[in-house]
């Protein structure tokens, strides 16, 4: 997954992301957390996280969850 964010003051910040596949019946097939620093100042700039699903899960995938926390750094 690739988040793009733009940080329009001075201060830092700590972003925590949890990206979630899950089946038709709300299930957690596979999942992945994040942690980046948003430096102060930017515009358009780019974290990423990555989740790894098993190839036979690839049917069952219904939803995808994100969520993100952005905290002071």
């Amino acid at each position: 997954m690739k988040f793009t964010y733009s940080n329009g003051n001075d201060d830092d910040w700590k972003c925590q992301y949890r990206v979630s596949v899950l089946d038709g019946a709300g299930k957690e097939i596979a999942s992945e957390n994040g942690r980046q620093p948003s430096t102060g100042t930017r515009k358009r700039d780019t974290n990423r996280v990555s989740v790894s699903l098993r190839t036979l899960d690839f049917p069952r995938a219904a939803t995808l969850r994100v969520r993100v926390l952005a905290r002071p750094d």
